[in-house]
């Protein structure tokens, strides 16, 4: 078979991951990128439907909702099920927060974005049911530097970057960039339960 350009969907500015599911006939489209402004529900973290005209290979938006944190990486079907799982790996920037300690003395805290697993269900006709499950990565690996400020640290929070399920719908595997582990999960009709955490050596740290 050969490939043929047929046109141009005016769709996500940074499609980074596209799941077909056959159930519905929907395209899905994740936005990779974080909310921001006014404008964040049009280029914000966010994850498109969209049919699919199989005469013409045109594609026509039929839902958009924001996804479970920012930076959607990946994404997968349920074989067989009219659900799908999403990683978003957050980001590395960080919001300071003045604080008082117990004993009244003032510091400063640093907070960055969640990294997440998401399970979202899938209505009949391609639009987006209802966020059944989420999954937060906390922990975070040997970052090249002790600093808790945002300097290219990407170790300091959990950052999932992709979401595999294997053939039979039983598990769910995801690496964790700032863990330096993978995250097994089986999945259940609704939910997701971790089942094992592998750590897998300094292979993401720093970069």
């Amino acid at each position: 078979h050969s490939v043929k350009y047929v046109g141009h969907f005016e769709g996500p500015a940074r499609s980074s991951c596209l799941t077909y599911v056959k159930e519905n006939d929907t395209l899905y489209v994740v936005n990779q990128t974080k909310g921001a402004g006014r404008n964040a529900w049009e280029t914000g973290s966010t994850i498109w439907a969209c049919k699919v005209d199989h005469e013409t290979g045109m594609l026509t938006e039929i839902d958009r909702v924001p996804t479970m944190g920012g930076n959607p990486e990946a994404m997968s079907q349920i074989p067989g099920r009219k659900q799908v799982v999403l990683a978003c790996t957050g980001g590395n920037d960080h919001v300071e927060k003045i604080v008082q300690t117990n004993d009244g003395t003032w510091t400063t805290m640093y907070e960055y974005d969640d990294g997440a697993i998401s399970m979202v269900a899938l209505n009949d006709d391609g639009t987006f049911g209802k966020v059944l499950d989420v999954k937060f990565h906390k922990e975070h690996g040997p970052d090249p530097s002790s600093s808790v400020q945002h300097n290219g640290r990407c170790q300091i929070t959990g950052h999932p970057h992709c979401a595999t399920v294997d053939p039979t719908g039983t598990f769910l595997v995801s690496g964790d960039k700032g863990s330096d582990k993978v995250y097994v999960y089986r999945i259940y009709d609704e939910k997701l339960e971790l089942e094992s955490v592998r750590w897998i050596g300094d292979t993401c740290g720093g970069r």
